[in-house]
């Protein structure tokens, strides 16, 4: 009997464990510079000021296309 209750306790913490440890699917949208490869996050002061050649892509798209981060904001 015990140890079918520390079964069905195991189970329980398992799935806690599972369900709280997945991380929120939320992808951040980024400046992408396509001339030089350069990424920046939209409060960077570089990012803002790249009018002619950055587009407004989510991060991991930027990095998909072999972005790299700006040495000021991290991108």
């Amino acid at each position: 009997m015990l140890n079918h209750a520390r079964k069905i306790i195991f189970v329980w913490v398992l799935l806690a464990t599972f369900f709280t440890a997945i991380p929120a699917q939320t992808d951040t949208q980024v400046y992408f510079n396509v001339s030089n490869g350069k990424v920046h996050k939209l409060s960077c002061h570089w990012g803002q000021k790249c009018t002619r050649n950055c587009i407004v892509i989510s991060r991991s798209e930027a990095y998909r296309r072999g972005g790299v981060a700006c040495k000021v904001c991290g991108g």
